[in-house]
């Protein structure tokens, strides 16, 4: 809907506007909920209850076994070694005590092949013990970690403590915290108060506000950023104020992460709240959409394709499908943009890169924004509300901007005519679907598994009649098996994320004798 390009040049989002658009609201209010992680092992975390095992103590297979990861790969590995070693200690044996067992009856004119049988016979009396796992542990390695390095074995559970020959591993799988723990909160709302000179108040609830305080409540959706629960997860939550004193509090809370050796990453989210007077009354929920660039944004942060913050450009992508062409009279576009908020802006949810549901409660909360280190730089979170705030601005006033407005969205309609001129086969089918996404096709290029099957259902329902080339055919077979996606994952992301018209995707994938 926007390019790279016109996100920089456009009027809309520079400074100078920020800069403006905060002068002409003076009562405007911003409040945050930043979602922090704090990993096991912390000094705010609780204390794990799984055992470390120190790895000095190990010296049999079946120690190591089970601690460790051994493939079979790794275990052939180390047999064969360890028999290289036995023979040749065998052979050593043999070679230093044979003439004690010489028998007359092998007297031979060959005096080699007398000395044969006698190694033979005295490799019977050979004690097996002497070849052990252990005897060869501990005379070809120096240490147990020097072992496990090398044949590249890691621990099952992880390495509570890695620091060479006294390195320590858990003996089972760390226990989760339940995402939340209260001491952990209370402590970490004492230093966060100091820091901002503000009382921080702990709720043992998820909760999104509570007037003037500041407060600190669980998110159980927070977790290590791959799925690994081994810490504590929690909000941060400001009180709305005034925008400039909003951020320098949010600016505080960053360094506070990084001062603490907090966390955010893939897991986190960075929500942002913001409320102009009468916003209930006055805005153009389509024309939000449309000025805020909300598919760019979560590009940027890392999370197009994030359940939890969706885009509602593709929303708007789904009604202009079923609505067919953008009026030419005032009264036809103001019914079409009635009607596809009445109908699908305000049925989005709360898991969209705008929760329109908060505008009952006079404000607007913004999702689009978090990822790993979103914390990192303030100055892209003072653009973001700048942009928001003018997008918000622009959809208060009717008259503001209307023929980019209109021009906007006659763009998306005319975006959505899927391709069907015989030229189009020639192209890639890459090529093809940019034609109708960038982003999502981009998705679709550099992602695997379920992100990657949604970008293609929400592709392939702009496709339902075209009927591809054999190349593009091949092309996108290969894509696909690339990015390890059925159709069955297709038609998963469909019912899940309601992207997508089903009918249109199957016929997409029908065209495309995806299987």
């Amino acid at each position: 809907m926007i390019t790279f390009k016109q996100f920089l040049a456009e009027r809309a989002f520079n400074q100078q506007t920020y800069r403006q658009v905060f002068k002409k609201h003076p009562d405007a209010l911003a409040g945050f909920e930043v979602e922090v992680y704090v990993p096991g092992g912390h000094d705010l975390a609780p204390s794990n209850p799984t055992d470390a095992v120190s790895i000095r103590r190990l010296d049999t297979f079946n120690e190591f076994r089970e601690l460790f990861t051994i493939r079979n790969s790794d275990s052939i590995s180390i047999d064969n070694d360890h028999e290289t070693w036995a023979e040749e200690k065998k052979k050593e044996w043999a070679d230093e005590n044979w003439r004690e067992h010489v028998d007359a009856s092998d007297y031979d004119d060959d005096p080699d092949r007398e000395m044969v049988r006698a190694k033979e016979r005295a490799l019977k009396d050979f004690d097996e013990g002497e070849v052990s796992f252990t005897n060869w542990f501990n005379e070809e390695f120096r240490n147990a970690y020097e072992f496990v390095s090398s044949y590249g074995l890691e621990p099952k559970y992880g390495w509570a403590h890695e620091d060479g020959k006294n390195s320590e591993v858990y003996s089972e799988a760390p226990k989760d915290y339940h995402h939340w723990n209260h001491d952990t909160a209370e402590q970490a709302a004492d230093t966060l108060s100091k820091r901002l000179k503000e009382k921080v108040v702990v709720r043992d609830n998820p909760g999104h506000g509570e007037g003037d305080r500041f407060i600190i409540v669980p998110d159980s959706s927070i977790d290590d950023g791959e799925g690994n629960q081994h810490g504590v997860g929690f909000e941060v939550v400001t009180p709305p104020l005034p925008i400039s004193t909003a951020l320098k509090h949010l600016n505080e809370i960053f360094n506070w992460i990084d001062d603490n050796d907090f966390q955010t990453n893939a897991s986190t989210g960075l929500h942002i709240n913001v409320s102009i007077p009468r916003i209930k009354d006055k805005l153009d929920a389509l024309k939000l959409v449309m000025f805020m660039a909300d598919k760019h944004v979560l590009e940027k942060f890392g999370r197009l394709g994030n359940s939890m913050s969706r885009p509602l450009t593709n929303t708007v992508i789904r009604a202009v499908e079923k609505t067919g062409k953008i009026p030419s009279d005032v009264q036809g576009f103001k019914e079409l943009t009635d009607r596809i908020v009445q109908d699908y802006l305000n049925k989005a949810g709360k898991y969209a890169a705008v929760n329109l549901d908060k505008l009952k409660d006079g404000y607007l909360e913004f999702r689009a924004a978090g990822g790993k280190n979103y914390h990192g730089d303030i100055t892209v979170i003072e653009d973001l509300v700048g942009r928001w705030m003018n997008a918000i601005d622009l959809a208060c006033d009717p008259d503001a901007d209307r023929k980019e407005y209109v021009k906007k969205l006659a763009a998306l309609f005319s975006m959505n005519q899927p391709p069907s001129n015989e030229n189009d086969k020639e192209m890639s089918v890459l090529d093809l679907f940019k034609r109708v996404s960038q982003s999502w096709t981009e998705i679709l290029r550099s992602k695997k598994g379920d992100t990657a099957a949604r970008a293609l259902a929400a592709i392939g329902a702009h496709f339902k009649d075209y009927r591809p080339s054999f190349r593009q055919i091949k092309e996108l077979k290969e894509i696909m098996r690339n990015a390890g996606i059925t159709i069955e994952d297709v038609h998963k992301q469909i019912q899940d994320f309601n992207i997508g018209n089903r009918k249109d995707v199957e016929l997409f994938l029908q065209n495309f004798k995806v299987q």
